[in-house]
Order: C-alpha cells, then structure tokens, then sequence
C-alpha cells in the first residue's frame, strides 16, 4: 500500500525553515544580552577556576585580590550557606572546592572575585594565591574502577549510577549470552547516557 504525501507543506511544519523570534533584533544590534544590562550600583563576578585535573586545595589567600581598589570581596567555600554540594545524579558536586578538599577537574570553581568594573575581576583572580596538592589523576574507566581511591568518598565508590535497564531479564555476563549463535565482545566507547 502506497500512501501519498502532500508537496505542499504549510508554514511551521516539516521541510520550512523557522524563522527565529529574536533573529531581527539581534542583526539589528538592538538585542540586549545579559552582558549588555546594567544597573546603577551592579556588581561584576569573575569565576577563578582549578587549573588542575585533581588535586587537593591546602591553602586560599585572597588578602592581595581584596586589597585592590574596586574588589568589592571574594567568595570562597566558606562564604556559601547550607548545603554546599549540587547534582542531577547525586548531590556530589561542590558550589566552590574547599580548603582540604580535592578539585576534580581543571575549571572546577574554587572562588568567585567580585568587582565594580566589569574588566577587574580577572586582574584580581591573578592575586589569589591558591596552594594545591597535585594527585593521581584517574583517566580510565577501568583504573578508576580498580583504584582504592574515591573521587567522591560520600558514594563509597567509583561508580556514579548503577541501575537496570527496565525489562531486561535478571541474568547477567555469559550466561546472558549462552542461547546466542554469534557473540561479539570488545570494548566499546559512546557518550554519556543519562539513566
């Protein structure tokens, strides 16, 4: 059976092209982008971030950063209130890494530097002075797996999730295997997949 499809297609369905609301504005510069809004007395923010893979943070010093005129403060892990982790999976992700604790991974927020101007901040990140304890860093999945070192000690282990796929049998390994007439192993890499 052969069905026929119509070569008329009406505007916003399959094969148009959508017309972006905020396309005129933006050729036109009139858009107005986050960066772009001010606010008599408003405040800039410049993230200082981990420039190591893992390691742990012995010391913060943001004496010299807060001596510039300008600096309004800096915030560090000390400076958030309540709970100090977030996540989607866990709540295992540090807001700031804290004195003692590891970064685990380069760009991992350490301390925010807060200025007047919007160009001071990054000037001001450069005088924190931030002391960290290089570690082993973890790359692979079988050696993060094998290592008795956690990266989130809270989960009590390597693994962030591990759960069943819904309605697949209860058997596991081989013997999952043992009805088939071809079987293909190896190692095989794709992304993240959300559980």
């Amino acid at each position: 059976m052969t069905t026929a499809v119509s070569t008329r297609l009406r505007q916003g369905t399959l094969g148009t092209s959508a017309v972006r609301p905020d396309a005129n504005a933006k050729v036109s510069g009139s858009f107005a982008f986050s960066s772009d809004m001010w606010a008599d007395g408003m405040l800039w923010g410049a993230t200082l971030r981990s420039p190591h893979p893992r390691a742990r943070v012995v010391s913060i010093d943001v004496s010299a950063a807060l001596a510039i005129d300008g600096v309004s403060c800096v915030i560090t892990a000390d400076d958030v209130p309540g709970q100090l982790t977030y996540g989607l999976i866990a709540q295992d992700q540090p807001v700031f890494a804290r004195i003692g604790d590891e970064v685990r991974y380069v760009g991992e927020p350490v301390a925010v530097i807060v200025t007047e101007q919007a160009n001071q901040g990054e000037d001001a990140a450069d005088l924190v002075v931030i002391d960290y304890e290089p570690l082993e860093v973890l790359v692979d999945l079988e050696q993060a797996m094998a290592s008795t070192t956690l990266l989130y000690p809270a989960a009590g282990s390597n693994v962030a999730v591990d759960s069943t796929v819904w309605g697949m049998p209860d058997v596991t390994g081989d013997d999952f295997f043992s009805d088939c007439d071809v079987v293909v192993k190896g190692r095989f890499v794709n992304q993240r997949l959300a559980p």
